[in-house]
């Protein structure tokens, strides 16, 4: 698990909803490479839906997600960013 960043929330509706269907990337970027199966967006994706980006988290708004994991010399490079691509 990453160190959290805040715990500040996230706003609701503080940005435009996106347009279903929408894809999501996920890149890890991590000091030891985990295998790709262990790198979970469950948490991130259900805040993009109670922020308001999307209105659910079912297939009809989520097409597809992707995991990547990408090697960083230590640890204080490691961070976990998620990407949405509106299709």
């Amino acid at each position: 698990m990453e160190p959290a960043p805040g715990n500040e929330s996230i706003p609701a509706n503080e940005g435009p909803p996106l347009r279903p269907p929408v894809g999501v990337r996920v890149v890890s970027y991590r000091s030891r490479v985990c295998d790709t199966d262990g790198v979970s967006a469950k948490a991130a994706i259900d805040g993009i839906v109670r922020c308001g980006l999307l209105p659910d988290d079912s297939c009809k708004e989520i097409a597809w997600v992707r995991f990547e994991v990408r090697k960083v010399k230590n640890e204080s490079e490691e961070k976990t960013l998620i990407y949405l691509e509106e299709l």
